[in-house]
């Protein structure tokens, strides 16, 4: 029998419909925090966010929204407030300059994209309006995917924006993959009940840096095992259930000491 910790700090029996339904509440920023020094999240941002992922990228707009919102980038409470996205200081440019270039020529962008994340989200956009990623997608081929926007994404995007990315691209076929929901299904498949910080081995392995031998198969070592994992504890239901990432987020934290840094 599988076990997960309460909000109680008590081992119970995992059950799939409890753990997210209390675990996905807290990382709303009108909810209660079960981990201390959480950082929680807008629904009106989430909202948005989950529009972008049921309808597809509509412009290269939403792929920065996208990106700035996995990044931690996004100012939660004031976009709350403002019912629009308030970005930090480094990205509050960066919608604005996305958009004024998104209709570029596409070998023009291609040729820029790795110089900042405004010409490579236009770039994104780009390949999504001729195609590109359906006609992969098409042929189950999601690891060229992958290796595509790594050959031409800029600095600071690394391998889980690459697959936050996928995910959006795919319409949730293929999960977002981040420590802290790695850490939260690997301490729910093993019962781990206890605090990270006593774990004789890490819950979760760093994800292969871009452009390395091992990203070359990150579809087939990494995100193949955890759809496994996914499915083994709340079966399809995750490609299609927002709440359930969000409560593997906040469950993750309780065992961050046991994430990569």
């Amino acid at each position: 029998m599988k076990m997960y910790v309460d909000v109680f700090g008590e081992c119970k029996p995992f059950d799939p419909e409890h753990f997210v339904e209390t675990y996905a509440n807290a990382y709303f920023l009108d909810a209660p925090r079960i981990v201390p020094g959480i950082r929680q999240n807008s629904r009106y941002v989430e909202e948005e966010v989950q529009e972008i992922l049921r309808s597809g990228f509509s412009s290269a707009v939403d792929v920065i929204r996208v990106m700035a919102w996995k990044a931690g980038k996004i100012k939660q409470r004031c976009s709350q407030e403002s019912l629009s996205f308030e970005y930090n200081s480094d990205w509050k440019n960066w919608e604005a300059e996305a958009a004024g270039i998104a209709d570029g020529d596409v070998a023009i962008l291609e040729e820029k994209s790795s110089v900042s994340i405004p010409y490579f989200a236009a770039w994104v956009w780009a390949r999504q309006k001729d195609g590109t990623w359906s006609g992969m997608l098409q042929n189950r081929d999601p690891q060229s995917i992958l290796e595509a926007m790594a050959i031409r994404c800029p600095l600071g995007v690394g391998t889980t924006q690459l697959l936050c990315l996928l995910y959006f691209i795919s319409g949730g076929e293929y999960p977002i993959i981040d420590k802290f929901a790695g850490a939260a299904l690997a301490a729910i498949s093993r019962s781990v009940c206890v605090g990270a910080e006593i774990l004789d081995m890490p819950l979760w392995e760093c994800l292969p840096e871009k452009g390395s031998k091992e990203f070359k198969t990150v579809y087939r070592d990494r995100v193949l095992p955890y759809c496994g994992a996914l499915n083994d504890l709340f079966g399809g239901r995750w490609k299609t259930d927002r709440d359930i990432d969000r409560a593997l987020w906040i469950y993750g934290h309780r065992f961050a000491g046991g994430t990569c840094r």
